[in-house]
């Protein structure tokens, strides 16, 4: 199995993301203040009623997923961590990255942490990553040897990450 070299990205710029929120919570809040508006010609008081919270709802949601701080995503060669890049948020979680949207230039990234904590969404765009980009593209779909292969390598004699084909 090839492993990856080490790689570390920052990000702080998610002006992307942040359109995206703006435009998909703009168009559902629309939506359900038409339908709202739509439903008092059918005299129906509890349509305007659940017009009226779910528009609240999908403006809240859109003010909470608006708000993103600075992040550090860092991979070693075989564990992911993520943590806040400002000075007062230096304490590193471990976890794994799930590529959920791949758009070429834009990444959606869940990172579920192994402490079974709430899962992080990320969204990376090319141009706030620079040049490593295509190297964290890399690591993201490279593929991880699962825990029986590593035991299976032990008992060989092989270390652990190690390809056994380029031994022979």
């Amino acid at each position: 199995m090839r492993s990856s070299a080490a790689l570390q990205v920052t990000v702080r710029d998610f002006s992307v993301w942040r359109v995206a929120v703006l435009v998909l919570c703009t168009f559902a809040v629309a939506v359900l203040v038409a339908w709202g508006v739509m439903s008092m010609r059918a005299q129906e008081m509890w349509l305007q009623w659940l017009a009226f919270a779910a528009a609240i709802a999908a403006g809240g949601l859109g003010i909470s997923l608006w708000r993103t701080v600075p992040v550090s995503l860092s991979f070693d060669g075989s564990t992911w961590s993520l943590c806040g890049a400002d000075a007062g948020r230096t304490v590193a979680v471990s976890g794994e990255p799930r590529v959920c949207l791949d758009l070429d230039s834009w990444l959606l990234i869940q990172f579920v942490t192994t402490a079974r904590a709430r899962p992080v969404w990320l969204g990376l765009q090319r141009g706030a990553v620079g040049e490593p980009w295509h190297a964290l593209r890399c690591a993201l779909y490279l593929p991880r040897p699962s825990a029986g292969d590593d035991a299976e390598q032990e008992a060989r004699g092989d270390p652990p990450g190690s390809d056994a084909r380029t031994r022979r």
